[in-house]
């Protein structure tokens, strides 16, 4: 009986401690240079050189291996400039920190890699 308490205790723990991880990643994602951010790079970002950055619109047109995809940018959609190239920690951005021939790391909301989709956040490589 003590067994069975135990493992529904711990079975019970289990999604608390899956979403603290996912939280935490997105806390700190900023820190993380672009193509390093653990099981996200490369599967459910994209990254890709910057083709053109819309501010009328707000979106941001980039090309990558895969092709070319166009993602709307809105308040939630979290820039931030990596400096990590430089050695020094990356700094909260703007659309108009995304310019034609920059590498960037765009992750899609909901891991959508379609035309349309919102971005979550963008990594802009600083110059």
């Amino acid at each position: 009986m003590m067994r069975t308490r135990h493992g529904l205790w711990i079975l019970t723990l289990i999604p608390f401690v899956v979403m603290t991880e996912a939280n935490a990643q997105k806390q700190t994602e900023r820190y993380i240079p672009i193509g390093k951010s653990p099981g996200l790079s490369g599967k459910h970002t994209s990254i890709a050189t910057v083709d053109v950055m819309d501010m009328r619109d707000g979106t941001l047109t980039c090309t990558d291996t895969a092709g070319t995809v166009t993602v709307k940018i809105d308040k939630k959609t979290r820039i931030w400039v990596d400096r990590s190239a430089q050695g020094l920690t990356a700094v909260d951005g703007a659309p108009g920190d995304c310019r034609k021939g920059q590498v960037v790391e765009v992750k899609f909301r909901n891991n959508e890699r379609r035309n349309g989709v919102v971005a979550e956040w963008i990594k802009v490589k600083a110059p």
